[in-house]
């Protein structure tokens, strides 16, 4: 009998450690069924092109990776990034022309949002759903008046510094696929290799042993909301260029799509476990889903129930898991 509650616990834990592998095994079978409807779903331009489109919530998902793994969320992230990207794209129009400012100014707006989100959870200590959900409507409202309700932008196409940040390669790579590298191998090696990065999991864990372990947990919370709100300021800009264009409801629901991917990922809702690499490949998953929508010729709407059932499977499977490992 102890054996088998032995082997049944180590079953458990594997579960857990591996608990959207069945997930990622249908993923697999999805591919080949796609690609036996449409061949062009495997040509190089196709994932090229797939690869580029999936950079902008793939660096949203390394910032949102952060903030999860203290156990909080941000419920703002995909206002943030269309009011930081409206106004990218505002300083790059024919009037205006400073490519700059369309550069520099959303990293330091979105630094700034991300750290107002941080001292209202970390500082203030309100509930993270809760106080991200208003400053969500607080962009909502800030890009509506900034755009003054429903005024698209476009960007110059002579600002070409500017352009090639969301529509250039190197060495056939697309630019943006390099930005969301960099910026995921940068957050892995600070997650797996410092002291910060194992206080972040520590407060996600538990946070009040953090604390009596001498980790600024207040001060962790409130820096990864920055970082993350930093990240939304560079993927404005990386989905502005990619486009040259920006609408008032441009990124509504990134923050859904980030958050989706971080639990496809592997990552716990309840902070203390996870990675990037696991955030890759969940952004990577969807990117996947939303082309091949485009390729077979799909109502785009579907998109949305498919995603929010991957959501509930994932967390229905992580959640089982842990109760498992409980017993």
């Amino acid at each position: 009998m102890t054996a088998l509650k032995t082997k049944y616990a180590a079953v458990s834990q594997w579960m857990q450690k591996h608990h959207v592998r069945g997930i990622y095994l249908m993923i697999v079978l999805y591919v080949i069924v796609v690609a036996l409807l449409n061949s062009s779903f495997l040509t190089v331009g196709n994932w090229v092109n797939l690869l580029r489109q999936v950079a902008v919530y793939g660096i949203v998902s390394c910032g949102i990776t952060l903030v999860m793994l203290t156990g909080r969320t941000d419920l703002s992230a995909g206002m943030m990034l269309t009011f930081l990207a409206n106004i990218s794209c505002y300083y790059v129009t024919p009037a205006v022309q400073n490519q700059v400012l369309a550069i520099v100014l959303p990293l330091l707006i979105g630094l700034v949002g991300g750290l107002l989100n941080g001292i209202l959870v970390g500082v203030i200590r309100l509930n993270s759903f809760v106080s991200t959900l208003g400053m969500m409507s607080l962009y909502t409202g800030a890009v509506l008046l900034f755009t003054k309700k429903n005024t698209s932008l476009t960007g110059d196409a002579s600002m070409t510094f500017y352009k090639a940040l969301g529509q250039g390669s190197v060495l056939g790579i697309p630019v943006p696929v390099i930005i969301l590298l960099v910026v995921a191998a940068i957050c892995g090696i600070v997650l797996r290799k410092t002291v910060y990065g194992s206080h972040i999991y520590a407060v996600g864990s538990n946070m009040i042993n953090a604390r009596f372990s001498g980790i600024n947990a207040t001060g962790i919370i409130v820096s990864v909301y920055t970082i993350s709100g930093l990240l939304t300021g560079l993927a404005s800009v990386v989905m502005c260029s990619r486009i040259m264009s920006a609408q008032p409801k441009m990124g509504a629901g990134y923050e859904f799509t980030a958050l989706t991917a971080v639990v496809l990922g592997g990552l716990s809702i309840t902070g203390g476990k996870g990675n990037i690499l696991g955030t890759l490949i969940g952004v990577l998953i969807l990117g996947i889903i939303d082309n091949s929508f485009v390729i077979l010729g799909l109502d785009a709407n579907l998109q949305y129930i498919v995603k929010g059932a991957i959501l509930v499977i994932a967390v229905a499977i992580q959640i089982r898991s842990e109760r498992r490992t409980g017993l």
